[in-house]
């Protein structure tokens, strides 16, 4: 090792005996050239957003300290700064797509979809979908991330937003079909959006009415809540019944000899769903009805009935989980 460092680096031992040895770099290997510093700062705008990361890791500690053992002599730049270069980066590509969407002749989609933060500061993302030609498969870019406010009126304001930004990206004339949720505010903005596309010499519509496409999975979704809202009282009831038993240390020491009596192996009792975690309750009917038999026991335990007086399950409760 020691002779690689010297032969290809110039790095030589210290004269000064230590226990350990001492390295001293040359000053052209330790210091980085302007070009490099920038490629660095460019490395890491494009890894943040590829990543999926918030801007403001790149003033962390942890992350400091992670460059500071890959690259000791980059010095790393703020959040703001890496802001910035984000924005410049998209600038560049900005021209390049709309370069390449200028000689692309296959039609578009877009899909829009808006939030906002706990300041009430609208967000919208406009993303492009279309088939590219010589691989066959379908591409996906971002176009746009910005705000807007919310509030009356911003069914009109999102339909011209959606409207400027294909104009930026001179597709305007290609755009087929535009999906988003099922917001109220998303509806009314495909439906300006249609007013915007009508030829203003002849009344005819551009863009077909009917362009608009709900997002299938948040009709689901929908539709799924308002089904599970039906039967929200018994899984209100199960819930309550396995907090019971998860909580009692002698409860949850019968549930696993009675599962490993019916179900030929030991279990936990099933876990709750959480507000917030992604099919959480279906997993925890799912989990209820597979130890059903176990429940039951202990519901009808004389040791324990007293204690799910109100929150006993019937055979009922069971089929509507099914």
């Amino acid at each position: 090792m020691i002779t690689h460092l010297r032969k290809c680096h110039g790095v030589v031992e210290s004269s000064q005996e230590k226990p350990t040895i001492q390295l001293s770099l040359d000053k052209s290997f330790a210091v980085l050239k302007p070009e490099r510093i920038s490629q660095d700062d460019n490395a890491i705008a494009v890894f943040i957003v590829n990543s999926e990361l918030p801007h403001s890791l790149s003033s962390s500690a942890a992350f400091h300290e992670l460059l500071e053992c890959l690259a000791p002599n980059y010095k790393p730049k703020s959040a703001r700064t890496i802001k910035r270069r984000i924005l410049e980066v998209y600038t560049v590509l900005r021209i390049i797509l709309q370069d390449f969407f200028a000689k692309m002749k296959t039609k578009i989609s877009i899909t829009y979809d808006g939030w906002s933060n706990d300041s009430m500061k609208g967000f919208y993302s406009v993303t492009a979908h279309f088939t590219d030609i010589e691989s066959k498969c379908v591409k996906t870019l971002l176009l746009d991330f910005s705000t807007l406010p919310p509030g009356a009126g911003i069914g009109g304001r999102l339909a011209e937003h959606l409207y400027e930004t294909l104009c930026s990206f001179g597709v305007q004339r290609r755009l087929v079909a535009a999906v988003s949720d099922n917001g109220s505010d998303a509806v009314k903005a495909a439906d300006f959006l249609s007013t915007i596309y009508t030829d203003i010499s002849s009344g005819k519509q551009i863009l077909r009415a009917d362009h608009h496409i709900r997002c299938v999975v948040h009709s689901l979704q929908i539709g799924i809540k308002r089904a599970v809202e039906i039967i929200a009282p018994k899984i209100r009831t199960l819930r309550e019944c396995l907090t019971l038993i998860r909580s009692s240390k002698v409860k949850r020491e019968k549930f696993r000899i009675l599962s490993k009596e019916i179900m030929k192996e030991c279990f936990e009792p099933p876990r709750l769903d959480v507000a917030t975690r992604w099919n959480s309750t279906y997993q925890m009917m799912k989990a209820a009805l597979d130890a059903k038999h176990v429940i039951d026991l202990i519901l009808y335990n004389s040791d324990f009935k007293v204690d799910f007086l109100d929150c006993f399950l019937t055979p009922g409760d069971w089929t509507d989980f099914e």
